[in-house]
């Protein structure tokens, strides 16, 4: 499992630059580079959304991080296997302002 380090501020679900989802999604397929990623987990702040589990109020330690980017050299069959990924940046007001700074080609 992936930890996260998330700097989009407006998203409800993060905490103190972190994540409360144990699962998110990092999109999109064709993507070559880094600003071609997008948060598909992000929901506005206020918006009043429950995290995965609906109880916790911190940031988990660890995620799984599905992702679609296949050109994405950490994408095993779906699935991050990059150790840590930062979401960036603080400043989105929706998941296609989000991306996956992580995102390295093959």
């Amino acid at each position: 499992m992936t930890r996260i380090s998330c700097d989009v501020t407006k998203c409800e679900y993060n905490t103190d630059g972190g994540c409360k989802l144990h699962k998110i999604e990092v999109g999109t397929q064709s993507a070559r580079m880094s600003d071609e990623t997008r948060c598909e987990s992000y929901v506005p702040s206020g918006s009043g959304a429950k995290n995965s589990c609906g109880c916790r109020q911190d940031a988990c330690d660890i995620s799984e991080i599905k992702c679609s980017a296949e050109k994405c050299k950490y994408n095993d069959d779906g699935e991050c296997e990059a150790k840590k990924i930062e979401i960036s940046p603080c400043k989105s007001a929706n998941c296609g302002e989000t991306e996956c700074n992580t995102f390295k080609t093959e």
